[in-house]
């Protein structure tokens, strides 16, 4: 199985990142039950690989590294595996998604090759169930009822940073954008096309985990 030791290893693969980022920070404990309740509750597959992955230039600061496997249905009622790498912020969840399909799969799990179609409703279906978990089994105690979300940040090696209300964000947009992804100099170049102009800066002034 390939690992990664750092952000810059992990985009050579998976090209954007979304950065769930919280309201308040978070202990390990956190994730702990937020991991307990996806392998109860959805059947994800959840497998550290690395605990000190370095930053994307630099060695601190460091993250858990995970993969993320989740069960999702394809186009004839089949389960396919469809991995993800997650890192784990104090700030909130990191996921990594790659314009390749061939690395979505998992083996274990029915599937062939995927077609750009296919891959764009895969990417889709994962990262609604990603969102959906957040909503559902993130420890909100602290929170009373209110979203533990603050907003989401879109993120890439070379092509810049954005963020979205947690509240507008849809996983339809991100496959959109990867569908654009080679032919952009930076992602704020489909701000409209794919996001509806609902993406705004990144202040990199207040940035918890910069690039």
């Amino acid at each position: 199985m390939k690992t990664y030791k750092s952000k810059r290893e992990i985009h050579n693969d998976f090209q954007v990142a979304v950065k769930f980022r919280l309201k308040y920070d978070v202990p390990r404990s956190a994730y702990d039950e937020f991991f307990a309740a996806l392998r109860e509750h959805d059947g994800w597959k959840i497998t550290e690989f690395n605990s000190e992955v370095h930053h994307l230039n630099t060695h601190y600061p460091i993250s858990v590294g995970l993969f993320v496997d989740i069960p999702i249905e394809d186009e004839y009622g089949r389960a396919i595996g469809v991995r993800y790498v997650l890192l784990e912020h104090e700030s909130g969840p990191e996921i990594f998604v790659s314009l390749s399909p061939l690395l979505l799969l998992v083996t274990g799990y029915v599937g062939g090759k995927l077609v750009d179609g296919v891959a764009d409703a895969i990417t889709s279906k994962a990262v609604t169930a990603f969102k959906k978990a957040i909503r559902l089994h993130w420890p909100t105690r602290s929170m009373r009822s209110e979203s533990p979300i603050w907003y989401v940040e879109i993120r890439t090696a070379d092509k810049g940073r954005m963020r979205i209300k947690f509240e507008d964000f849809e996983p339809t947009q991100l496959t959109c954008l990867v569908r654009q992804y080679s032919d952009l100099a930076h992602i704020s170049e489909c701000n409209s096309t794919c996001f509806g102009g609902l993406m705004f800066e990144s202040d990199e002034a207040v940035n918890d985990d910069g690039i």
